[in-house]
């Protein structure tokens, strides 16, 4: 049993270390605040520091955002569709449908195109946002970039990349095994740039789309309450029949 002032002094000390590590993350912070305000501005202007200004709701699960400077039009796309901020006031919403996942424009056609997981790519008319015309993939569609020069559009698929043509919206595929996780294009020379064979897509988590391995691993079915070894330690897990659990490669 301890004595009323044993207690105290070992009350103080623990109070003690609690102000010491709370001024130590006060400190941390604040230097941490300091070190950003100093990066902003030219060396010869004064600083000014960066702000949040305004905060916009979107749809559930957004994932990719583009900009039209042009018309100074923002377009977020998540599991809901397409959030318009800004552009023509009384203007119809995004006709993009569910489950859109990437978004780009070509500031000089005015066109907006979005990938969708119906399989196609919609293409909406930035000065009307009238109903978005359909263009068929021959599979799920993911990554895309504009090469607003030659008024092309590559779009990734689990096959290579699909070309559309801007003018008519004819569709070329250039097949690559490793589809395409990301692309960008030179409008200068005229070449598209694709990241084949790397990590799966960051899309949005559904009950049909759930990809986050890093590196190589097997996968089998599981029943209930079947002990699984994952990265070095057995666990009893509880599972739905028919849901997946993986394991690395050795």
């Amino acid at each position: 049993m301890f004595a009323a002032g044993d207690g105290s002094r070992a009350l103080g000390g623990v109070n003690v270390r609690r102000r010491r590590r709370a001024a130590a993350r006060s400190a941390a912070v604040g230097l941490g605040l300091t070190l950003l305000l100093g990066t902003v501005g030219s060396p010869t202007s004064p600083a000014m520091a960066d702000a949040v200004t305004d905060i916009f709701s979107t749809g559930e699960q957004p994932a990719r955002i583009a900009v039209n400077p042009v018309t100074n039009t923002v377009f977020v796309t998540s599991i809901e569709g397409v959030t318009r901020i800004g552009g023509p006031a009384g203007a119809p919403a995004v006709d993009a449908g569910d489950r859109a996942f990437d978004v780009a424009v070509n500031t000089v056609t005015n066109k907006i195109y979005i990938t969708t997981a119906g399989g196609y790519v919609s293409v909406v008319d930035g000065a009307t946002y009238g109903p978005a015309v359909r263009v068929p993939m021959t599979a799920e569609p993911s990554v895309l970039a504009v090469n607003e020069s030659s008024n092309k559009i590559y779009v990734g698929i689990s096959g290579g990349v699909t070309v559309i043509d801007g003018a008519t919206n004819a569709t070329t595929t250039v097949p690559l095994t490793g589809g395409a996780q990301n692309i960008q294009v030179n409008p200068s020379t005229g070449k598209a740039y694709v990241l084949s064979g790397g990590a799966p897509n960051n899309k949005p988590k559904t009950s049909e789309t759930k990809q986050q391995l890093k590196r190589p691993r097997r996968a089998r079915l599981l029943s209930r309450a079947t002990p699984v070894r994952l990265w070095g330690r057995t666990r009893a897990v509880s599972l739905p029949l028919g849901v997946r659990s993986v394991r690395p490669t050795k």
